[in-house]
């Protein structure tokens, strides 16, 4: 609406009364400072039936080019499975999610087949698109979203080998172990397969002269990556369907020295804090309970903190153990603390600090011999 412009022309697909796609015409006039469609332009149905052929030969065109320029699919002529060597570097492991269950590297790889149909007169190595000849049609099993780097191409040497070459990154699956949290050990997997080949056409095997390594250090602050190891085997990816992969393994271990400072030692403080009720006069009772109501809630506030250290799992890790440990025992405290309260208040000071000796050394012992528990 408005008079920006005197008319303007759209043009709408629209079935009329007998159900047929024709196409419509509406001009657009101004009235005043309003816009009204004119009575409808009726096109033949010749002129919509042209129109729809030429967008489906428009949308075949570049289908119809593919497929005439695919060569040929079938597997290398070989005495067995086609060997294919592979090469893995892992360059850098940036992160290990214990919560998302999963882990982000940066991973080169190279894989390299003999290929007679593709023999040429040389001298260089030709570079082809990937989709132009055979390939395994390598892929990390585990892989989440990960981004490649590098052309799909390939280079084919005289004598007909083919190389190819690709660098992913991103986030891989990794189903982790945390029982011993944050004191555990893992293996990271990258498991690289050819889609859609079985045992009996393809077998990944590692490449004698370019052996698979690792970097010398990675980004990952809390982990440290001592083992590494790789080459090819049978992988069962579902029961019944064994597929040929090449396995690459790194064995870490959790830096514990962060959760050690972030939350057992604080856990340590609460709990000392919460014992120092035992020796004050329960005569003082606003002093006494006091303290360890403070401690109650100061350790609620440091359970919400904690919260996103450890993984939702359905079981308790030895950091969970540790925590509900020392949350049962401040708790203890908290009700000795009301009882040797409500004895002095009743006249019987004596029991109440002899109670309160025998918690002096009591509780503190419980709670050593607890985090003895979860952590060894």
């Amino acid at each position: 609406p408005g008079a920006a412009r005197p008319w303007k022309a759209a043009i709408y697909g629209i079935e009329d009364e007998r159900g047929l796609f024709v196409l419509r015409k509406f001009r657009r006039v101004r009235i005043g400072r309003r816009t009204a469609p004119e009575a409808p332009i009726r096109y033949p149905f010749a002129v919509t039936w042209l129109r729809s052929c030429r967008a489906i030969v428009l949308g075949l065109v570049p289908f119809a080019l593919a497929l005439a320029s695919r060569a040929e699919v079938n597997l290398p002529q070989t005495d067995g499975p086609v060997p294919v060597r592979v090469t893995v570097s892992t360059l850098d492991l940036d992160d290990v999610d214990s919560v998302k269950q999963s882990f982000v590297a940066n991973v080169y790889y190279e894989a390299r087949w003999r290929d007679a149909r593709l023999a040429h007169d040389g001298p260089a190595e030709r570079a082809m698109p990937l989709s132009s000849v055979w390939n395994p049609r390598l892929q990390f099993l585990n892989q989440q979203r990960v981004v490649q780097t590098l052309p799909e191409v390939v280079e084919v040497s005289p004598d007909g080998e083919v190389l190819y070459r690709q660098r992913v990154w991103g986030p891989f699956s990794q189903s982790l172990d945390v029982k011993d949290f944050p004191f555990d050990e893992q293996t990271f997997h990258l498991l690289l397969g050819p889609a859609g080949f079985e045992l009996d056409e393809v077998r990944l095997i590692a490449d004698p002269e370019r052996p698979s390594d690792m970097a010398a250090s990675f980004s990952v602050a809390d982990w440290r990556v001592d083992e590494f190891r790789a080459g090819g085997e049978e992988y069962e990816f579902a029961p019944g369907l064994p597929v040929p992969i090449f396995h690459v393994r790194l064995r870490a271990e959790r830096q514990s020295a962060y959760f050690v400072l972030k939350v057992i030692v604080p856990l340590l403080l609460i709990v000392g804090m919460a014992c120092t009720v035992f020796w004050m006069n329960p005569e003082i009772a606003s002093t006494q309970i006091g303290v360890a109501t403070t401690s109650m809630l100061t350790l609620i506030a440091y359970r919400f903190a904690m919260a996103g250290f450890a993984p939702p799992v359905p079981y308790l890790t030895r950091m969970d153990i540790f925590i509900l440990g020392g949350t049962l025992v401040v708790f203890l405290i908290l009700v000795v603390a009301v009882a040797t309260v409500y004895l002095a208040s009743s006249g019987r000071l004596s029991l109440a600090l002899t109670i309160e000796r025998h918690c002096r050394w009591a509780f503190p012992a419980a709670f050593v011999a607890l985090s003895a528990f979860a952590f060894f």
